[in-house]
């Protein structure tokens, strides 16, 4: 997949689950995938989704990016118009 995105200058995302042990644990690594470690060492980013299932604030964060500096952003979700809307104080 690697290979096609640089040839065809496209970027592919790949979406995992986390292993049932990480979603007891109370933050996200690129440890918490699923399955063996092949995603997380080939994958030039890994970006991770973390907040309590009944809460409505979620934090998006980079638990992996290669030469680029942390990415993390707070979101709110708005179960009636199933929405993300930036929170910008978090």
């Amino acid at each position: 997949l690697k290979h096609l995105a640089v040839q065809e200058n496209v970027i592919i995302i790949g979406v995992s689950h986390i292993s049932k042990s990480a979603s007891y644990e109370s933050r996200l690594s690129v440890h918490s995938l699923k399955g063996n470690s092949v995603i997380e060492q080939k994958a030039d980013k890994v970006i991770g989704i973390q907040g309590d299932r009944n809460a409505k604030a979620r934090v998006l964060r980079s638990l992996k990016a290669r030469d680029e500096e942390e990415l993390k952003m707070a979101f709110e979700f708005n179960w009636e118009t199933f929405r993300f809307r930036e929170v910008t104080n978090a």
